[in-house]
């Protein structure tokens, strides 16, 4: 069932490849088993255009990766052991860069929106609640990965907490809808 399961995912992908192609008198798709462990089996393709991919599955032959390049810059969808969505990262020399998403594990709503520049989490993102496009957080940080601002929602999408962050001559200054105004100073 495992090896099944394996070659239909296989070949509706490379369904999905042929049906891209430009040229379609060159119809030729290199597979090859790259290797295989105890919990991870590895294909590696090559489509008639050129385009590399890389494709994972786990121990019960459940798709678990798909990478859509073998330089150290691309593309990876993740998949969890429900065979759910888990995240979707684009990766610049190997580290997060760019806008990655992460979905629930049960029901594959998206979870969350992040930004993120060589593996440092920057700029906006957002958290919504399960099953929902209701908004849980809004979130915003600096290009040293520190968050500064955030907003949160309860599930009746109303105000629950605001937080800001700033630095102010040589002071951190905090300040929450729900606590006081903190500062911490320094010299």
């Amino acid at each position: 069932m495992k090896i099944m399961k394996n070659r239909f995912i296989l070949f509706t992908f490379i369904i999905s490849i042929f049906s891209s192609c430009e040229n379609k008198n060159s119809l030729v798709l290199n597979i090859n088993r790259d290797y295989s462990t105890q919990n991870t089996t590895c294909y590696n393709l090559l489509s008639p255009s050129g385009q590399k991919f890389l494709i994972t599955f786990d121990s019960l032959g459940n798709l678990d990766m798909v990478r859509n390049d073998l330089s150290t810059n691309y593309q990876t969808i993740y998949y969890n052991s429900n065979k759910q969505l888990h995240s979707i990262v684009k990766y610049i020399n190997n580290k997060p860069d760019g806008r990655t998403y992460f979905f629930y594990e049960n029901s594959g709503f998206l979870e969350g929106d992040f930004n993120y520049k060589g593996d440092i989490k920057t700029g906006n993102a957002v958290l919504y609640y399960d099953s929902s496009v209701m908004l849980k957080e809004t979130m915003l940080y600096n290009d040293y990965g520190e968050l500064y601002h955030r907003i949160k929602y309860d599930r009746t999408g109303k105000l629950s907490e605001k937080k800001v962050v700033t630095v102010q001559n040589n002071c951190l200054v905090s300040w929450t809808s729900v606590r006081r105004r903190l500062h911490l100073c320094w010299t």
